[in-house]
């Protein structure tokens, strides 16, 4: 399709004449009457054939002639919204039927004509250019590619869970891929995609940074069918921040496999299981459980409350059971817990608080224990003896979490079992 220079038609057709928008009578320099009709609308990919979306579907001109010679043909004639004519030619059935069409490109008003006129026209004003006959303007009015977000998303999100963002593309079709990016470190990631449903809507999760304590920007993507070039919805600010989300129910003998045997003090009958949320060394946010008494739930919860929203660190937090309820292997896997039903670590003549499960040992490897015999344990923790390099994790007076166990009532046995605090 190239510019064409020569004189354009005018819209109005013959001088005097007032035929409609959409055809055009003429005569032909032999006499012979010349009649165009024509319609203009959006096929393929449209929100529907009389709406046009930029970069989706075909602007399809179909129509019929009556009047011409055979052999002749005819051209339609592009605006664009820019002021650029171009000129197409376009074949002409034995029955006078004709259909052109072409891709939808960028918004703005594009105008056509169908003329029998082969010369060259400088511009498209419509009428009779040159002795042949035109129709009057075809007009697409082209609407800017959009992609909106309709969710109303919350600034603030638990960071444990995934926000979904809604919305729609305005081409307003079904099928095509949409996709959210997270500025990180700078630059605009691709996180995850999702396809287009009926009108073009979407819904797409915000699923990076599940565990995080941060602020991220996201945005959704989409890429017109015609030409490939993205469009993008407006930025979604996302801090995500830590709850503790506990969830408490009583403790089944499945929750305490090896931590628990007949004899002890407390079973399972006394025992209730808290379900929470802490924030781990790697700054993010982590699930685990305690094993606790039933009466004293309510005070670990406070506690626990306390040390997340101070973001306090913990490595790991589950019952012992895990480490066959080896305190050793549990103190060297910096484990948090609290019920376990054994003797005091170092001393086999004394059944240890544990057994009550209403003590609780925390990040054991940051705040070692030393045994009646001298030795502090665990082996990984001796670096942490020293307690006046405070490092994270470590338990020191004056912190939110031993006051937050003094305030419930906890003894904390310091200067021997930095990790311990006992009801």
């Amino acid at each position: 399709m190239a510019d064409d220079p020569s004189p354009a038609p005018s819209p109005t057709g013959t001088r005097g004449a007032a035929p409609t928008p959409s055809s055009h009578a003429t005569t032909t320099p032999a006499g012979a009457p010349v009649r165009i009709t024509a319609a203009l609308q959006c096929a393929v990919l449209c929100p529907s054939p009389t709406a046009f979306v930029a970069e989706h579907g075909r602007f399809q001109i179909t129509g019929s002639v009556q009047g011409l010679a055979a052999g002749s043909g005819l051209s339609i004639l592009a605006v664009g919204p820019t002021g650029v004519t171009t000129r197409t030619p376009v074949a002409v059935a034995a029955d006078g039927r004709f259909e052109w069409s072409g891709p939808v490109a960028g918004s703005g008003s594009h105008t056509f004509y169908v003329t029998t006129n082969r010369s060259s026209v400088g511009s498209a004003t419509g009428g009779s250019v040159g002795g042949g006959a035109a129709t009057g303007a075809l007009v697409a009015h082209v609407a800017p590619l959009a992609v909106s977000v309709t969710s109303g998303l919350a600034p603030r999100s638990y960071t444990l869970a995934n926000p979904v963002a809604t919305g729609r593309i305005s081409a307003g079709v079904a099928g095509r891929m949409v996709w959210t990016e997270a500025l990180l470190q700078g630059r605009w990631t691709r996180i995850s995609t999702a396809t287009t449903g009926a009108g073009g809507a979407y819904s797409i999760p915000l699923a990076w940074g599940a565990g995080k304590l941060n602020a991220v920007s996201y945005r959704v993507g989409y890429t017109g069918a015609n030409h490939p070039r993205t469009v993008y919805g407006p930025q979604i600010r996302l801090t995500r921040f830590p709850e503790l989300r506990a969830t408490v129910r009583a403790a089944k003998a499945s929750d305490v496999p090896l931590s628990y045997r007949a004899g002890c003090p407390v079973g399972p009958a006394q025992l209730t299981r808290i379900d929470l949320n802490y924030v781990g060394f790697d700054g993010n946010q982590h699930r685990g459980f305690l094993i606790v008494r039933s009466t004293r739930a309510a005070k670990f919860i406070d506690v626990f409350t306390k040390a997340l929203n101070s973001r306090f660190p913990m490595r790991v937090m589950q019952d012992p059971s895990a480490y066959g309820n080896d305190d050793y292997r549990s103190m060297a896997a910096d484990n948090t817990y609290a019920f376990s039903c054994r003797r005091v670590t170092g001393n086999p003549l004394s059944m240890s608080p544990h057994s009550y499960g209403q003590s609780i040992d925390v990040n054991t490897v940051e705040n070692p224990y030393r045994q009646p015999n001298g030795v502090w344990v665990p082996a990984n923790g001796r670096a942490y003896v020293n307690r006046s390099w405070v490092r994270p994790g470590m338990l020191v007076p004056g912190g939110t979490v031993p006051k937050a166990f003094a305030a419930n009532g906890f003894r904390w046995l310091t200067g021997f079992d930095w990790q311990h605090f006992q009801l």
